[in-house]
């Protein structure tokens, strides 16, 4: 599998010109696309080597009739090949060997299929942080990935009144000075059809808002890239009525310091 910097993986666009992902994850890809300029160059080449029309997207290529499972596998080995090919052309030592091995491994290939690749879970029932990333939110999987970054985490009751499931309930922030960038994974809040998760950020001079958070079952992340996040010495959050609010309305649900050591 051959991922870049940002951390999406290749077979992530293949799958997503395949039309073999969920809507929601398509459309945090899409996003991704506008701003990273590996994956807009990863993307075009696959777009080309599954004969696909020149589209951006947005519009995507609706209708397109699924492959069968035999070019699936098809594409799997031809990201697999190009990964090779990198790796060997930087360690030409390894040819030989790796030469062998793809010897062994296609003759393994002819007798059956790989198996998929389980998705790690945590042990509350939800995925790993870096998993979720990718698949909810691929640029704060960067966040995570970038060695700059700082991770502040803590356990968390919530507030009394606060719907939430079984498990793990935690909240961690994931904060980088040098890009201004701030990831946020919340673990065992409900979600509520009638309310907002904002979160907040304590700067010189008051209280500012970072956002919203998104849920996606018992998880829930905020992605921000303003200006106060390299001023950022707290946040806490708050149930805000739909849409979220100026200023807090309601006591806070959870509070991560910031200040001090990781």
């Amino acid at each position: 599998m051959n991922e870049r910097s940002c951390g999406v993986p290749e077979e992530k666009w293949i799958d997503w010109h395949l039309k073999r992902l969920p809507e929601e994850t398509a459309w945090a890809m899409e996003r991704h696309l506008e701003t990273c300029a590996a994956c807009r160059r990863t993307f075009a080449q696959w777009r080309e080597l599954l004969g696909k029309p020149e589209v951006s997207a947005e519009t995507g290529t609706a209708g397109d009739p699924m492959p069968g499972e035999r070019v699936r596998r098809s594409l799997r080995m031809a990201v697999w090949r190009r990964s090779w090919k990198k790796r060997l052309a930087k360690r030409p030592l390894l040819l030989a060997g790796a030469a062998l091995a793809c010897v062994l491994l296609v003759s393994g290939l002819l007798l059956r299929e790989l198996p998929q690749r389980p998705v790690p879970e945590a042990r509350s029932g939800g995925l790993a942080p870096l998993e979720y990333a990718r698949l909810h939110e691929p640029v704060g999987a960067a966040v995570i990935s970038d060695p700059d970054t700082k991770v502040y985490a803590v356990a968390s009751s919530f507030a009394p009144g606060v719907p939430v499931a079984d498990g793990k309930k935690a909240v961690t922030v994931w904060v980088n000075g040098r890009t201004g960038e701030m990831f946020v994974l919340i673990e065992g809040l409900l979600p509520a059809d009638t309310n907002d998760l904002q979160a907040w950020g304590d700067v010189p001079g008051g209280l500012t808002s970072l956002g919203l958070v998104e849920f996606h079952r018992a998880q829930g992340h905020l992605y921000s890239h303003l200006p106060p996040v390299r001023d950022v010495r707290d946040v806490s959050f708050t149930i805000e009525p739909k849409g979220g609010s100026e200023k807090p309305t309601a006591p806070e649900t959870a509070h991560v310091k910031l200040t001090g050591s990781p």
